[in-house]
């Protein structure tokens, strides 16, 4: 089994309408199957992500960062598929169209960074690939 962890957050309002918002996910060993040879699926030892958002009337734009320390995938072909460490750029912009209607903009990975695949090293290189950004129209 793993030896735990900690997770802190911190979130700020700023004056004129901006804010910021931070946390932080640590294990000090990645958390184990029982019989304790196999990291959990999807666990990575270190994520961040740092956002920063202002309020405008009618309009929100954000603006965040996220980090992920490699991590199991699952199994591809009987040996284990591992992601490797990966950071982001995204942003969002919410606008009010109406007091019950709302559009939502998001655009991910700004920095065109690839996600990248290996199996039980890093030098057996698997698949590599893309993100693609994404819009949303959200009534309330």
């Amino acid at each position: 089994m793993g030896e735990g962890g900690s997770n802190l957050q911190v979130q700020q309002p700023l004056p004129m309408g901006f804010g910021f918002q931070a946390n932080m996910t640590y294990y000090a060993e990645q958390p184990r199957l029982c019989l304790g040879t196999h990291p959990l699926v999807g666990t990575s030892k270190i994520t961040p992500t740092w956002s920063a958002t202002t309020r405008t009337s009618g309009c929100r734009p954000r603006i965040a960062y996220t980090y992920r320390s490699h991590y199991l995938v699952g199994l591809d072909r009987s040996s284990a598929e591992n992601q490797d460490n990966y950071g982001t750029l995204d942003a969002s912009v919410n606008v009010n169209v109406t007091p019950n209607i709302a559009l939502t903009f998001d655009a991910l990975n700004l920095t065109d960074n690839l996600l990248k695949y290996y199996a039980d090293n890093k030098t057996r290189r698997g698949r590599s690939m893309r993100t693609a950004s994404s819009s949303t129209l959200v009534c309330a």
